[in-house]
């Protein structure tokens, strides 16, 4: 601290922590990814008087990653570069301020955003550094923001500023955010939080100069001015404050004249876009401010405009291809689901007129319907009227043909294939054979694309036929998980068609998950409510079906959609359930041999398989041949498992464990610890006659082994949640023991059980 201080007065620096530091940045560069992660932790709080230490760690951390060599021991436990990265925005966010570095810790923390997967804005992340530090806060210098918003126009002439959907944009969006927040720690034990308004006198001219380069940007044709016209667009709306804060007459006056500006800004600038793809967003933005959510001076002033507007037939096309239902402005807040339909409708209707009066010929309309589409993509557009507009061709199927084969060939086709998934559920609906016959020469003809873009549109929603049928079991016995997937959702909402069900059960059961939990997960969902009946299964399909989860590794997938499937599945069938989870145990304990362990089937996450449901004198069956195995196996952990999930915990469950006892070999014994131990916790409390006569079965060692196995179970946490302090929880848990154990009845003949017991307390 002499240091910095002696050096920050002056020039003349003690240089008392350059031994240190030399040592801190040998040892970062010879440190594995953990120690990197560590130092730059421990920095994490000197960045903001260390910055050109800190930058010079960032530095090398960047310029000599951590490589792992994927053949080397423990390999695959390690966590790489990606774990040293994840410390730098915290650094860069403090070294930002300082004047000398904040360009470079800009562009760092942007090359780091880029790197980030999708577009999770994390506390931590890059993303949200930038965010942080471009919004406004409570006690922040309004200059700092000046310098992110020119540091923000500066990124965008980077080589890389718009080749994601992450773009500089996303900062000048938070200098104009029209409040701000805050998360302060009043004092080691006290948070405040909540929101505070802007004080126009101070943010203003940052505000100001963000709108300009608005402006400026809106002067062209390509993705920098439709972000522009986004920002711009957010600004006219009238969202709510942050925290329920009142806004002030004061914001509201400033709000209404940045609102006034805006809308301007978007009007004198419709007439001279070149690029329809624009003028389209911009046409979208000024409709967008009809809504209720919106001032009513500015309704009116967008109601006016749009009056006077003038829309070409481009524009409708490319408006009904950009423009889904939900985007519609919200007019009255007298809502009616037909006049929001009544709306989309007509937009669509006047979409097709518009194409149809611009272009004579069905293929030149489908390629410059294709063309504009491709053009919204390229400028990263949203394309989500286009479903919605195929399907205003429904009356046009050589149109439909049309647009299908040119993206069939469209050298972008990877691209378009939720495009094409649409013309295919409008062919679908419009023409069922011409569908089915593309559907099938797709899979003759293993063209992938076409056959996931089919593989979306097989459920069919009315008169069901045996040959719709047909093309979902050809789906679904079909190589490719989409084709598969596509199948099984089909099924899954099919099974109204009663006189159809046992074509659905067939084409069901030909659906083969081959371990994939995915499919498996989604084959639960084909004898769902709504799908293919289980009262309509043989035995034998019965067992085909719990076949197909055998080799499915993980079980918890999807919030254990298997295991609870299975609850309801053993209900009607559980000599196939049983014999399904011996036959998983088997396997579990086959993978164990050769290293791999991830076949669980109980103790799962988030549930397990549960036979409540099953008649009481089946379960009293399965649980007696349960036990019989629990006794002479030689890995009995799971099968002890299985035995209490099959049997409960009555006086039957007892009693045939009791029974298990006699003439009980040493391998027995063994496995009648496990027994115990998987047991619910206390047991021994719970049913203590059970213990008493378990212990009295015995004598010697032998009584002495179940004496210690059920004390030790007793000890048991259980699976509860515990919302507290581990404190308290550790006094509760020796509360309910001490408690346990001085209910537990005081018999002669068991002092040494009630001794065990006592250990523990």
């Amino acid at each position: 601290e002499l240091d910095w201080r002696r050096g920050h007065a002056s020039d003349a620096s003690l240089s008392l922590l350059g031994e240190i530091w030399a040592d801190i940045h040998q040892r970062f560069r010879s440190g594995d990814e953990y120690t990197r992660h560590s130092i730059l932790t421990d920095l994490s709080g000197a960045a903001i008087y260390q910055p050109n230490q800190v930058m010079a760690l960032v530095r090398t951390a960047i310029a000599d990653p951590i490589k792992i060599d994927a053949t080397s021991e423990g390999s695959r436990y390690r966590i790489g570069q990606g774990y040293v990265l994840s410390v730098l925005p915290g650094l860069l966010e403090a070294t930002a301020h300082h004047v000398d570095w904040t360009t470079e810790s800009i562009d760092t923390l942007w090359e780091l955003a880029q790197q980030d997967g999708g577009d999770v804005e994390g506390a931590a992340g890059a993303k949200g550094v930038l965010k942080r530090l471009s919004s406004w806060h409570r006690f922040g210098d309004p200059g700092f923001n000046f310098v992110m918003l020119l540091q923000a126009i500066r990124i965008t002439r980077r080589a890389d500023a718009f080749t994601t959907s992450y773009t500089p944009f996303a900062m000048i969006r938070q200098i104009l955010e029209k409040d701000g927040e805050f998360n302060e720690w009043q004092d080691e034990m006290t948070m405040s939080f909540g929101g505070f308004g802007l004080n126009y006198a101070a943010v203003g001219p940052v505000r100001e100069n963000a709108i300009d380069y608005l402006e400026f940007a809106l002067e062209e044709d390509g993705r920098r001015a439709l972000l522009a016209v986004d920002i711009l667009e957010h600004l006219l709306h009238n969202y709510l404050n942050r925290m329920g804060r009142p806004t002030t007459e004061h914001e509201k006056e400033w709000q209404g004249k940045e609102r006034q500006r805006c809308l301007r800004l978007l009007i004198s600038r419709y007439d001279r876009a070149g690029s329809p793809q624009l003028r389209a967003t911009i046409f979208d933005a000024v409709r967008s401010a009809t809504a209720v959510n919106c001032p009513e001076s500015i309704r009116q002033a967008a109601t006016e405009a749009l009056a006077t507007i003038a829309v070409d037939d481009e524009v409708s096309v490319i408006d009904a291809i950009r423009t889904a239902e939900h985007e519609l402005p919200v007019l009255s807040t007298d809502f009616s689901h037909l006049g929001w339909e009544e709306s989309i409708t007509k937009l669509m209707e006047k979409g097709r007129a518009s194409l149809e009066r611009l272009i004579a010929s069905t293929g030149n309309q489908a390629r410059f319907t294709i063309d504009q589409t491709r053009a919204c993509l390229e400028l990263q557009m949203t394309t989500g009227g286009f479903h919605r507009f195929m399907f205003a061709f429904a009356d046009r199927p050589e149109f439909l043909s049309e647009m299908a084969d040119q993206l069939i060939t469209h050298p972008h086709l990877d691209e378009m294939i939720s495009q094409l998934s649409s013309v295919m559920g409008s062919i679908h609906a419009s023409d069922p054979a011409a569908f089915r016959q593309r559907a099938l020469s797709a899979l003759e003809a293993g063209a992938v694309h076409v056959i996931h873009a089919s593989a979306n549109n097989l459920r069919v929603f009315a008169d069901a036929t045996e040959q719709d049928i047909a093309v979902i079991q050809s789906y679904g016995g079909y190589p490719d998980p989409v084709a598969k997937r596509g199948a099984i959702h089909a099924i899954a909402y099919m099974g109204k068609f009663t006189e159809l069900r046992q074509s659905l059960k067939e084409a069901a059961l030909s659906i083969h998950a081959e371990g994939d939990k995915v499919i498996a997960t989604d084959l639960v969902d084909a004898f769902g409510i709504y799908g293919v009946p289980l009262t309509s299964l043989t035995r034998e399909e019965a067992a085909a079906v719990a076949t197909e989860f055998l080799p499915v590794e993980d079980w918890d997938y999807d919030q254990a959609a298997i295991p609870r499937f299975l609850s309801i599945f053993v209900n009607l069938f559980p000599d196939e359930t049983y014999d399904l989870l011996l036959n998983r145990i088997e396997k579990s304990i086959q993978s164990r041999v050769t290293g791999w362990t991830r076949y669980r089937t109980f103790d799962l996450v988030r549930g397990s398989i549960s036979f409540g449901g099953v008649p009481t004198v089946k379960r009293a069956l399965l649980a007696k041949n349960c036990i019989d195995r629990v006794m002479t196996s030689e890995s009995a952990e799971e099968l002890a498992g299985l035995y209490w999930a099959v049997a409960g915990y009555d006086a039957a469950a007892y009693d045939l464990i009791l029974a298990a006892t006699s003439n009980i070999t040493d391998q027995g014994m063994r496995n009648l610890v496990v027994l115990i131990d998987k047991a619910i916790p206390n047991v021994v409390f719970t049913n203590p006659a059970f213990a008493k006569d378990l212990v009295r079965s015995f004598a010697g060692e032998r009584r002495q082994l179940v004496v210690d196995a059920l004390a030790n179970q007793a000890g048991h946490f259980g699976a509860s949640v515990y919302a507290g302090s581990p404190e308290d929880f550790m006094q509760n848990r020796h509360k309910r023991l001490k408690d346990g154990v001085a209910a537990f009845p005081d018999e002669p003949g068991f002092e040494d059980l009630t001794r065990a017991l006592r250990r523990f307390v």
